[in-house]
């Protein structure tokens, strides 16, 4: 079941998303027959991605509930709360943020002092959450805490995220000049893990907070850069 699961990670990552459900049914099976309903759980999460990467519908959300549903009877509360947060982010991608930020709020509040690492990420989506909802203090509030503690434990993987979500919060408030900055932190730490390839989309978001600024040769310069990245 693990190295099936293992398999069907891998596949996910070269794009190979049928062989990759197939090895995600096949673990899921075996875990829960096992009884292993935390495990199970979590390949019901990544077969909702799946979901979302196949099928252009929202039936990915039946497998986020249904992962819920599974990790409850499993008691693990670290994959209870990880689960809420991977729904909560099901829902800020379709557009119902105020769903969306019920469950970050849930998995965020379940057992954020023994797991730094999803205070990190669940700040970041509640942040973004609450700046689509306007409530912009808060929005702020949790931008900030994501990017702090995010430094404070070194957590190279969700800095960059982190300084997006501060650049996101500053262009919606006018301030260009700092949206700027942090955008700009973001690309460096993106080159610095080694995965400014994958990210052109923040390279076409640093373009358009520099054409707000008006400094259109900066614009057609990142522009580029996402074109080049995309193709």
């Amino acid at each position: 079941a693990s190295t099936l699961a293992f398999m069907a990670e891998n596949y996910y990552s070269l794009l190979e998303y049928d062989k990759s459900m197939e090895c995600c049914r096949e673990s899921f099976n075996l875990f829960t027959a096992k009884g292993n309903y935390s495990n199970a759980s979590y390949q019901l999460v990544i077969m909702s991605r799946l979901s979302k990467a196949i099928y252009n519908d929202t039936s990915f959300l039946e497998y986020l509930h249904m992962a819920n549903e599974m990790a409850s009877r499993s008691g693990d509360s670290a994959r209870i709360a990880n689960n809420l947060v991977n729904t909560g982010m099901g829902y800020l991608s379709i557009g119902e943020y105020a769903r969306g930020l019920d469950f970050l709020l849930k998995g965020w509040n379940y057992d954020r002092k023994v797991f730094p690492y999803r205070d990190i990420y669940a700040s970041r989506d509640i942040s973004r959450a609450y700046l689509a909802l306007d409530s912009l203090d808060k929005a702020a509030y949790f931008a900030r805490r994501s990017l702090r503690l995010a430094k404070s434990i070194k957590a190279s993987n969700w800095i960059g995220g982190s300084y997006v979500t501060m650049a996101l919060y500053f262009e919606r408030v006018g301030q260009y000049d700092s949206a700027r900055y942090f955008m700009g932190e973001a690309l460096k730490q993106e080159k610095f893990t080694g995965r400014e390839v994958q990210a052109p989309g923040l390279y076409r978001m640093m373009s358009d907070i520099c054409l707000r600024m008006e400094d259109h040769e900066a614009a057609a310069h990142y522009l580029d850069t996402s074109y080049q990245y995309y193709t």
